[in-house]
Formats: C-alpha cells, sequence, structure tokens
C-alpha cells in the first residue's frame, strides 16, 4: 500500500525497527537500514486458562466506528442464526473502554454475553470468534484460538484498495504464513451464512492443523523480549 511512501523513509530515516520477519528483506532490497527484535505482542500475552459448559463465541467487530457500523448487521444475524443452532451458545464481547455503542444491545443479546475489555483476556475465553481484520487476528493466533476474519466497507474504498494493493491476503496472519489458513469473508463474501458456516465449521473439528499453522506464524515473531 503507497509503496512509493519509502522515498521519505530514506529521506528521513537512519535506523528503522520493523515488527515483522518479512519487512527486514523487503527494507534490505531498498538499502534501508532495518532492525528486528520480535513482535511486542508475544511479550504482552500470558495465557489465562479458563473452563465452562458453553460455546464460547467471541465477538471482535473492530475498532472503528466505521468498522463497527459496517459489520454489526451482518455479526446481529450470525448471533441469531448461532442461537438457533446451538442451545448452550454464550457471546464474548471484545470491546475498547473508550467506545460508547452498545454493542451488546445493537447485537440483540441480553444475558448470555460477556463484555471483556482486554483482547488477549477476551480471546482466552473464546473456543471461536469472529475478528474484524486488524492487529486483533494476531492477538487471536497468538492465544490459538480459531477464528473467522472478516471485513465489509463502501464500495468505492473497496475498489480503491483492491487497485493498490499487491498482497493476496487481508489479514496479517495470512499474510505472514504466506497462504490461507484463516477463512476470510470479506465485501461481499461478509454475509452471515458464510461466516456462520465458518464458525461451525470450527466448532465442529479439532483445528489439528490450525493449530500448527498458527504456530510456525508465531514462533517467528521472537522469544517475548522483544
Amino acid at each position: 500500500w503507497k509503496e512509493k511512501r519509502v522515498k521519505y523513509i530514506k529521506k528521513y530515516i537512519t535506523d528503522l525497527v520493523v515488527l515483522f520477519p518479512f519487512e527486514i528483506s523487503w527494507y534490505h532490497k531498498r538499502n534501508i537500514k532495518v532492525h528486528y527484535f520480535g513482535h511486542p505482542l508475544i511479550d504482552l500475552y500470558r495465557k489465562k486458562t479458563t473452563e465452562n459448559n458453553k460455546v464460547c463465541v467471541g465477538l471482535f467487530v473492530g475498532s472503528r466506528k466505521q468498522e463497527i457500523n459496517n459489520h454489526m448487521p451482518v455479526i446481529k444475524e450470525v448471533v441469531k442464526l448461532l442461537q438457533q443452532k446451538i442451545s448452550n451458545i454464550f457471546f464474548i464481547i471484545g470491546s475498547l473502554k473508550n467506545e460508547r455503542l452498545n454493542i451488546a444491545k445493537d447485537l440483540g443479546l441480553k444475558n448470555n454475553y460477556k463484555i471483556i475489555y482486554d483482547s488477549f483476556n477476551a480471546f482466552d475465553e473464546s473456543d471461536v470468534a469472529i475478528v474484524a481484520s486488524g492487529t486483533a487476528t494476531l492477538e487471536c493466533a497468538i492465544t490459538k484460538t480459531p477464528f473467522v476474519v472478516i471485513y465489509k466497507t463502501s464500495f468505492l474504498s473497496w475498489f480503491i484498495t483492491r487497485f493498490f494493493v499487491k498482497i493476496k491476503f487481508a489479514s496479517i496472519v495470512n499474510i505472514l504464513a504466506n497462504k490461507l489458513i484463516v477463512k476470510e469473508c470479506l465485501q461481499k463474501e461478509c454475509n452471515s451464512k458464510k461466516i456462520t458456516n465458518c464458525l461451525l465449521n470450527l466448532i465442529n473439528k479439532d483445528n489439528k492443523t490450525l493449530f500448527e499453522n498458527f504456530e510456525k506464524v508465531i514462533n517467528p515473531l521472537g522469544d517475548g523480549t522483544a
């Protein structure tokens, strides 16, 4: 995205600290001095063990107001479909403390939900999750929680993005893996039927291969001393 910005980096930056391993060779090829110490999210995560007899679905609809507005109608329908199919379902809503939107009410939830403001804790309590594309997808992979990626925006924004972006995937997890390891429901495919089917598939299988792929993505991000 906007690759030509590299000329400004060359002009103003003498040393650059990068967050992902693939950035090292990319900047080296452009004669920029880079350092890589690992990703700080690895430092921050401390696994929390939880036990419950419910099927817990994490809902992470996005951090920006526009993202939330675009995703809420779809997720509301997913919630309705899941409640019809799973009797002991419970929802974990990942939220920011400064959000003023009443997400639970907007989703039609009354008592089978919990709002958690720390994303790592929210993922730890989730059996599976719906995650808007962004940093949260990496956090979810670090916790080894099976998830589906969603993203929906205006047609114009989507058209511009597809025109300029050269990479195959939306989620950083798939970008790091250089293959599709988590399903991406984007734009037209960001619909309640597809998302629900993806989640049910994750709930009903052991996900061993997915966990192995998570390991391959997370291990190069450092030992937690970034």
